[in-house]
């Protein structure tokens, strides 16, 4: 069986309910398909990257466990290579939130992403980012979680879409709106936050209204 870090396995029971086929986008080794496929979260998935360094160790990693008639390799760019609706659900993950951004925004340009498919997301960076895209752009959150792996800390984002867009308020982009996550994700926020504020003071900028808002952060997420 194939055994995943503390973020790959938290990816993997972010997703429920009967998968036909996971997209995994940026495969990289081909960890998190093989593993889904052992454990029954799907029946086949579709295993992609951009590069084919990357592919090539997905694909002898596929072989190492016998999978090759459940796991497609596909080389491309992002959703580029994927039929709208293909798969039900689609993992993007491991890369920094611009990217992912990016990558949906060109998928719903191609009119490549279909109505009801799931996501789980992962973004390395920028999550405020992401959070206010998948709002403004049809996608509806439904229940994040978070976990540390090697030091550093995580976040998992399952969203469907469903072509409505919505509005999400700057705080909600910060801290998350959907379920209460782990006290060490609110931790790290606070960290941030107050990194943030003493660079302001540093600069001489304490009357901004950003200091307000850092303040305001600090205190929503002490209260939860």
């Amino acid at each position: 069986m194939m055994e995943l870090s503390p973020r790959l396995s938290m990816i993997e029971a972010l997703m429920d309910g009967a998968v036909r086929c996971l997209g995994d986008v940026g495969t990289d080794h081909g960890h998190l398909p093989i593993s889904c496929i052992q454990h029954g979260r799907c029946q086949t998935a579709i295993a992609s990257d951009i590069n084919p360094g990357p592919l090539a160790r997905a694909e002898g990693n596929i072989r190492a466990h016998g999978l090759e008639e459940a796991i497609t390799l596909r080389l491309c760019p992002g959703l580029a290579g994927y039929k709208a609706g293909e798969c039900d659900w689609i993992s993007i993950c491991g890369m920094g939130g611009h990217l992912i951004c990016d990558i949906l925004q060109a998928a719903l340009e191609a009119q490549g992403i279909a109505e009801g498919q799931s996501f789980v997301i992962s973004p390395h960076t920028n999550e405020e980012q992401v959070r206010r895209f998948l709002y403004e752009n049809g996608f509806r959150i439904l229940r994040e979680n978070a976990c540390e792996d090697a030091g550093h800390i995580y976040l998992g984002i399952v969203c469907v879409y469903d072509g409505v867009s919505r509005e999400i308020s700057p705080m909600d982009a910060v801290v998350g709106c959907s379920n209460i996550l782990p006290p060490y994700y609110y931790e790290n926020i606070v960290r941030k936050a107050r990194k943030r504020l003493s660079g302001l003071a540093a600069g001489n900028k304490t009357d901004s209204g950003e200091v307000a808002f850092l303040q305001d952060v600090i205190r929503k997420v002490e209260s939860l």
